[in-house]
């Protein structure tokens, strides 16, 4: 029992207060795993669709042909791509080959691409900004959510729904 003048915790009040902490922590891990999954769905739209938006620019820019080539599936990885050939607007023809960029990969989602022209696995952008190859990608969480990016074909325009 304290006494007037006294100052300090008690051993009691310390527990009382580390438990409670402990049990609001447990609750807030809890709510934030079960967000995972979804957060890691978004994160891979938005980064595919970032690198599809880059790889038009630069198609732009250098007067080329690049894409991103895709190995669809569960962790599906992706990654930057160009045409040593150069700004041939065959769809699917020339020689691809690796941009430098680096392969990105995330374990608990999948990825899936259709489209008309979808028979590469690739979306290739040319010097005047058009696009060739599959114009859906769909993202889906291990917790069956789904984000789709989309290209537009004539206009190269990437948007994620």
């Amino acid at each position: 029992m304290k006494r007037f003048g006294e100052r300090g915790f008690s051993l009691v009040e310390l527990l009382i207060v580390v438990g409670l902490m402990a049990v609001m922590m447990a609750i807030a891990v809890t709510g934030l795993r079960s967000q995972l999954p979804k957060m890691h769905m978004n994160g891979t739209a938005r980064d595919i669709a970032g690198r599809l938006m880059m790889a038009r620019l630069k198609a732009v820019q250098n007067n080329g042909a690049y894409g991103v080539s895709f190995a669809p599936g569960a962790g599906g990885s992706y990654f930057p791509v160009k045409n040593s050939l150069g700004s041939s607007s065959s769809c699917g023809l020339g020689a691809w080959s690796d941009d430098g960029g680096v392969t990105q990969a995330t374990p608990d989602v999948t990825v899936a691409l259709s489209g008309a022209l979808c028979s590469n696995n690739r979306i290739e952008f040319y010097q005047n900004g058009t696009m060739c190859g599959c114009d859906t990608i769909t993202v889906t969480s291990s917790d069956a959510q789904v984000m789709t990016v989309t290209v537009d074909q004539t206009t190269g325009h990437v948007e994620v729904q």
